[in-house]
This record gives structure tokens, C-alpha cells and sequence, in this order.
């Protein structure tokens, strides 16, 4: 199964809350385990994933540090503002390690965006390594 989400697949973040020149967003979706997205702190904070072209998503799979609450929305055009709710994701408190959450959609569901808001962590500073979705 390939991953939608990679930016080998043409998928691109095309918005966040917190930008360090560092930690970029697109490091969400490179494919390098090294690299990562990180949060500057409050929250919430977002970022947007687009697909080339709308998918059928099957399963959202996070790889992150230090967030409590994750709610994952899908957006059919091209107006993140237009979003339903997909997966709200509650992880547990991993201490700073890293932390790796699967949703499968019951229904596979139409997107050509995905919004990630983390509501709540479990520290000031959030990490996201990866991104994968899975499409039917």
C-alpha cells in the first residue's frame, strides 16, 4: 500500500501554524525518519496536507512526539475552512518518545485535503515525524 500523504506522491503541506525554518512542515511528508515538523507552542496548531488529486481515504497513521489530542479532517474541494471530521485521535502520554497512532475509516472517505489540528499535548512543543495515509 503506498502512502498518499509522501511527497514522492505529489502530496504538499500546504499550511501550518508554527514555522521554524528547522523544522519545516514539509518535513512532515519527505520520508526522512530524521526529520520532523515542529510546534512553537499554545495551541491549537494546524497544518494542511493536498493530495494531487482527491483519494479515498482508508487509514490515517501519525508518527509524533508529546500530543494528547489529534483531530484529523477531510476536505473534499479545495477549501480547508470546508472540513469533516474524519478521526479525532487520543494518544497516550509516551514521556517525549515517540508516539504511533493508526485510524482505520470504517468507510473509506473522499478527500483532496487532510487538516491535522493538535488540540492539546502533552508538553508545551509538539513533534510530527510522519504522516501516512492509506487509500482504498
Amino acid at each position: 500500500m503506498s502512502n498518499a500523504a509522501s511527497a514522492s506522491s505529489g502530496a504538499i503541506v500546504t499550511f501550518s501554524t508554527s514555522n521554524d525554518p528547522r523544522h519545516h512542515h514539509s518535513n512532515i511528508i519527505d520520508g526522512n525518519e530524521d526529520s520532523f515538523w515542529l510546534s512553537t507552542g499554545m495551541f491549537p496548531q494546524t497544518f494542511v496536507i493536498k493530495f494531487p488529486t482527491k483519494v479515498k481515504v482508508s487509514k490515517v497513521s501519525v508518527q509524533c512526539h508529546n500530543i494528547k489530542q489529534l483531530l484529523v479532517e477531510r476536505c473534499e474541494g479545495d477549501n480547508s475552512g470546508e472540513a469533516k471530521t474524519l478521526c479525532p485521535m487520543e494518544m497516550s502520554d509516551r514521556k517525549g518518545r515517540v508516539q504511533q497512532e493508526h485510524y482505520n475509516i470504517s468507510t473509506p472517505a473522499d478527500a483532496k485535503m487532510l487538516k491535522f489540528t493538535v488540540q492539546s499535548g502533552w508538553d508545551d512543543v509538539v513533534a510530527v515525524r510522519d504522516v501516512i495515509v492509506n487509500t482504498a
